[in-house]
């Protein structure tokens, strides 16, 4: 698996287990984590992130392609 961050982000850590993943990013002000599995060969999305001046929003998936 290959993960870049977006401008002004760092990749924070990453981890990979047969068909589940999880990424890390941050910036100065937010933490995003990614979590990716496969569920009956559909590509399933967990996206949380954390204002880390106080706020915060997340939650929520989505699918994919198998691209």
């Amino acid at each position: 698996m290959y993960a870049s961050p977006a401008d002004g982000y760092a990749l924070d850590d990453r981890s990979v287990s047969g068909s589940e993943a999880e990424v890390r990013f941050e910036s100065s002000s937010t933490r995003v984590r990614l979590e990716l599995s496969c569920a009956s060969g559909q590509p399933v999305l967990v996206d949380e992130r954390v204002d880390d001046s106080g706020g915060g929003s997340g939650g929520g998936s989505g699918g994919g392609s198998d691209d």
